[in-house]
């Protein structure tokens, strides 16, 4: 892709925009011991990315219906809020400069899934490079016939490599480096 094509950059906000991994996984692992299950940082892993709703009937409660899923989901982002006035986060490293560096040279950006967003900010897919970090969004990016970038917060690279490009931190990215993905 050329410069001209980059016209959009959609984020995935948890582990990209913030770096937050540690409460998301404390406020998961709360939930499931409140169902007598143990969570490990590899099952967590294992679904970062997914929605909480497909989170909680995959692995927590398979025979839930909607409404339980979704009443579980918010116990999840209750706990979280508990986790974040615990332990306050921080954007990640570098995000700042480069969202100035973004605004700067006229991309739009959005925070989300990369079809919906692409749409809203009324691009197309080709138009766009989604950031992630994890293997279920790449997945999805790619499904979309999105670019991806990753960035190793919450993963590593090795179980990144799905993704176009694969970065440490914002602080070794800018728009140059965007233009040739």
């Amino acid at each position: 892709m050329n410069k001209e094509n980059i016209k959009g950059v959609i984020f995935d906000m948890d582990g990209v925009i913030t770096d937050n991994g540690e409460q998301d996984f404390l406020a998961w692992k709360r939930v499931f011991a409140d169902f007598n299950l143990e969570l490990t940082i590899e099952g967590y892993k294992s679904f970062t990315g997914m929605k909480g709703e497909e989170i909680i009937c995959k692995y927590i409660r398979p025979e839930a219906g909607a409404e339980e899923a979704t009443m579980l989901t918010r116990r999840k982002e209750d706990y979280f809020i508990e986790e974040i006035k615990k332990n306050k986060i921080e954007p990640t490293k570098g995000i700042e400069r480069f969202l100035i560096e973004l605004k700067n040279n006229n991309i739009k950006m959005g925070i989300g899934t990369a079809a919906k967003v692409a749409k809203y900010l009324n691009l197309k897919p080709e138009e766009c490079v989604v950031i992630e970090d994890a293997p279920n969004g790449i997945e999805a990016a790619k499904n979309g016939g999105i670019k991806c970038i990753a960035i190793t917060t919450t993963h590593k690279e090795a179980e990144l490599k799905q993704a176009d490009k694969i970065i440490n931190s914002f602080d070794e990215f800018n728009i140059d480096e965007l233009n040739k993905i």
